[in-house]
């Protein structure tokens, strides 16, 4: 059997690289938002760990595309999640 495809071929792309990200809680100035998308290992966002109510984290993509797959990485699993598109838990 043999497939084709017209037209561009799919890729993998890094979305988020390129990405506005917000935080409504950050530790401090060492730890912020933009370093969740930076692509190194060492550096991370941490919120407050003392925060009342629940804590977001947004990231504006710049186009719409596909999303395949999301990696996220945690030292402290968070309560929940929530897509704010879907409106619902993950």
């Amino acid at each position: 059997m043999c497939l084709s495809q017209a037209g561009p071929s799919p890729g993998r792309a890094d979305l988020a690289s390129s990405s506005a990200v917000v935080a409504s809680s950050t530790l401090d100035p060492a730890h912020g938002a933009a370093l969740v998308v930076d692509g190194l290992a060492s550096s991370y966002w941490v919120s407050k760990l003392d925060e009342a109510g629940p804590v977001s984290l947004t990231l504006e993509f710049d186009k719409a595309a596909p999303v395949l797959e999301v990696e996220l990485d945690f030292e402290l699993a968070p309560f929940f999640f929530r897509s704010a598109k879907l409106g619902g838990k993950w």
